[in-house]
């Protein structure tokens, strides 16, 4: 079972003196952690690199763009860019759950947007 989720939050980016975007202030200090959950890898498409959780680094071939892709433990990602029209990031949440025929479904859904709860908590300390 698949659970995702969009969020948006408004940053402030004084132009005049902060030459950063968020997504440059991730890629500075990568965390190993979102919340409860070890990193794996993250996707770098504006740098076209992929870093595993011991720092290799394979080479992505995808067009360039101010996005990063958090693979996490746990069978979760997290997607994180800037929105092209307002001074917002937009993240995206996914976890996934194995279901089985005897497992409850509405149960497997409300775990899976615990799971989430967490992580969109976590992501908002980190940026």
């Amino acid at each position: 079972m698949s659970i995702t989720r969009q969020i948006s939050k408004w940053v402030s980016l004084d132009t005049t003196t902060d030459d950063v975007t968020p997504g440059d202030k991730l890629r500075k200090n990568l965390p190993k952690k979102v919340g409860d959950y070890k990193v794996l890898s993250v996707t770098d498409l504006k740098n076209s690199v992929k870093i595993d959780s011991s720092n290799d680094q394979t080479a992505v071939k995808l067009p360039c763009s101010d996005v990063l892709i958090f693979e996490l433990e746990g069978d979760s990602t997290i997607v994180v860019r800037p929105s092209g029209t307002e001074p917002k990031l937009k993240y995206y949440f996914e976890t996934i759950l194995p279901l089985s025929t005897s497992d409850d479904p509405i149960q497997k859904q409300q775990q899976g947007n615990k799971i989430i709860d967490n992580l969109v908590v976590a992501m908002e300390k980190l940026i």
